[in-house]
């Protein structure tokens, strides 16, 4: 009874606070609160006892301890444990718990098992890493190979092989150990990162102009291909920034900007440093009301639209040879179709051109997207008429042909040329667009019609030639005085000058003659230092302090000193970019910046199709 007794009342006094340690207190005192008296009869809950114990944090002292060296380590974020690397245990920061814990059987056991355990110090050696590193390299380079000559991916397994056998003595070849499904890791996750990564860093806080496009591949995979223009070290750079595929709940203008709005983001570029935007005429990318253009002008006001010039000079061709009795291209691509379907109609006319001395040449077949391509086949037709006028024996499709061909073969190659070209010509648009049209309206109209560059008289008919003055080529006139039939003759006329005002009522209105591409044109350096030009383009709100340099900079270079400039147009500007006067402030940097940006607008879709060629000989039917 008396060591029960000691029990109860040691473990109410050990509960009690120190102040309450009295053997005389009373549970009724009525000095003491609530919770004093709950603490008193040993009622307090586990979370107010807690309340009352303040927890010991790891000291960085403890780690020179003697009794604690060489095991102990703190955890991070968790300071009120500790951890045991001899045990691999974790417990309270007590000190004497860890004290408790370094003197148990357990832990001395483990301590001493590692102190048994030799301490290696490994230091990699440099041999080793330069040797695995040329192994690194060479295995890149196998796969850069692969990607850039688009070999399958299956030919690397063999090609892998080929340093081994040819390089007996060659450590590095010996330990090359790449095959297919590495090579595709490395083109997609190593080479590719790469290059992404790159032109990204080059685009950072640059402006850049866009072309998009679309294209259904040998997979039925509608992607959207987003390709970049922009200056890097004083030079223009036009890469594919995206390939996007397109899936049924894009399809909209909407859903196309969208996918490209997160193209942006993933790359962390921003559509405020996109000044120029380029596409073809379809009605969801240039349409006035919900396209692709509304939506990103509604984030960018300030970027200029430009539709695909070679595009639009399609168009004009197109809607003037439906002038014709027959569509040119039409009629060669029967003609293509003739030959291609049948091997012995090739064989037929392969004899016929050794016994005729001809050239043995294909037929050529137009592409309904390469459109350079069709001056290309109006040539080779032209080549081997004398051929394929004995093969068909048919006078009137003869006829036809030689006249269709004389007058459509020249119409819009030299500007698809211009248009097409990897050189910064859109300053030149306006000026070979009024060309163009002078030159249509010079075959067929008198010259007061159009000597002011003034194209609005067209359909007068007062102002068009006789018809023995209307030009349509030498040998198309001759074929026409043979015939000596005055109708025929004089229907044909009319339709010709029909051909003629289609084609200038089209190019009016796709070809770009607004005042934005005439103003353009200060980016040449001859028209720069006219003194009577004196027009710019309001860029930025700058367009006072462009004027200004633009003044200055007509009287700036003596005759001498405008000779020794630079006669490269990129150069040129990126040198008065560059240029400083005495108190080492730039003269002439914001015409030079306008001038570089407007050299770097997109203007046609040369780059794209050139991008959608290279993605239809990578995936093909046998690649998936």
């Amino acid at each position: 009874f008396v060591n029960l007794w000691l029990i109860h009342n040691r473990c109410i006094f050990n509960d009690r606070p120190s102040s309450l340690k009295r053997p005389c207190d009373e549970e009724n005192d009525p000095a003491l609160s609530p919770k004093s008296k709950r603490q008193y009869r040993g009622e307090l809950t586990m979370i107010e006892k807690s309340k009352n114990v303040r927890k010991q944090l790891f000291s960085d002292s403890w780690l020179e301890d003697d009794r604690f060296k060489g095991w102990l380590r703190a955890i991070p974020d968790q300071p009120s444990k500790a951890n045991c690397i001899a045990c691999n245990l974790i417990f309270g920061t007590k000190k004497s718990d860890i004290i408790r814990h370094s003197e148990s059987q357990r832990h001395i056991r483990s301590v001493s098992s590692l102190k048994n355990v030799t301490k290696l110090n490994f230091k990699p050696d440099s041999e080793v890493i330069k040797m695995r590193t040329q192994v690194q390299k060479t295995e890149l380079m196998l796969a850069h190979y692969v990607a850039c000559h688009n070999l399958s991916f299956r030919s690397i397994d063999h090609l892998s092989q080929l340093p081994r056998l040819m390089m007996n003595d060659s450590k590095i070849a010996q330990q090359i150990s790449i095959k297919r499904t590495k090579c595709v890791k490395l083109i997609k996750n190593v080479l590719a990162s790469v290059v992404e990564d790159n032109i990204v860093k080059e685009m950072e806080n640059k402006k850049f102009s866009i072309y998009l496009d679309e294209i259904t591949d040998i997979a039925n995979i509608k992607v959207l291909a987003i390709l970049v223009k922009y200056i890097f070290n004083n030079r223009i750079q036009t890469h594919l920034l995206d390939l996007v595929p397109v899936d049924a709940d894009h399809g909209t203008a909407k859903g196309l900007y969208i996918l490209f709005s997160k193209s942006l983001d993933k790359l962390k570029l921003s559509t405020d440093n996109i000044i120029g935007y380029c596409a073809d005429n379809a009605s969801i990318m240039m349409g006035s009301k919900e396209s692709f253009k509304t939506h990103l002008l509604n984030d960018n006001s300030n970027i200029i639209v430009n539709g695909c010039i070679c595009h639009s000079f399609h168009l004009i061709a197109s809607s003037a040879a439906t002038c014709i009795p027959s569509n040119i291209e039409v009629l060669l691509q029967n003609i293509s179709s003739l030959f291609s379907r049948s091997p012995k109609r090739q064989s037929v006319l392969k004899e016929l051109q050794r016994y005729l001395n001809e050239s043995q040449l294909k037929i050529l077949s137009p592409s309904q997207t390469r459109w350079l391509a069709l001056d290309k086949c109006v040539e080779r037709v032209l080549s081997q008429w004398r051929v394929l006028n004995d093969l068909f024996r048919l006078a009137y499709v003869e006829e036809k042909i030689q006249l269709q061909m004389s007058y459509i073969k020249n119409y819009k190659i030299h500007t698809l040329k211009l248009t097409c070209s990897v050189k910064p010509l859109i300053f030149m648009l306006y000026q070979e667009s009024v060309r163009f049209l002078r030159i249509i309206c010079s075959k067929f109209l008198k010259p007061e019609c159009y000597k002011n560059d003034e194209f609005d008289k067209y359909k007068n008919p007062s102002m068009i030639l006789p018809n023995n003055n209307i030009e349509i080529g030498h040998d198309t006139r001759n074929i026409l005085i043979s015939c000596k039939d005055e109708a025929n003759y004089n229907k044909f006329m009319n339709i010709i000058i029909f051909f003629y005002q289609k084609v200038i009522e089209d190019s009016l209105k796709r070809l770009p003659m607004h005042t934005l591409y005439k103003e353009f044109r200060f980016v040449d350096p001859k028209i720069l230092f006219n003194k009577l030009y004196n027009k710019i383009i309001n860029y930025l709100n700058k367009k006072d302090v462009i004027l200004n340099e633009l003044s200055q900079i007509k009287n700036y270079f003596s005759d001498s000193e405008k000779t020794e400039l630079p006669n490269d147009i990129l150069q040129f500007w990126n040198y008065m970019y560059e240029l400083k006067n005495f108190n080492d402030c730039y003269i002439f940097k914001n015409i030079a910046e306008l001038a570089l940006n407007v050299l770097c607008l997109h203007y046609g879709n040369a780059g794209v199709e050139r991008i959608f060629s290279m993605m239809t000989d990578i995936k093909t039917k046998k690649r998936n």
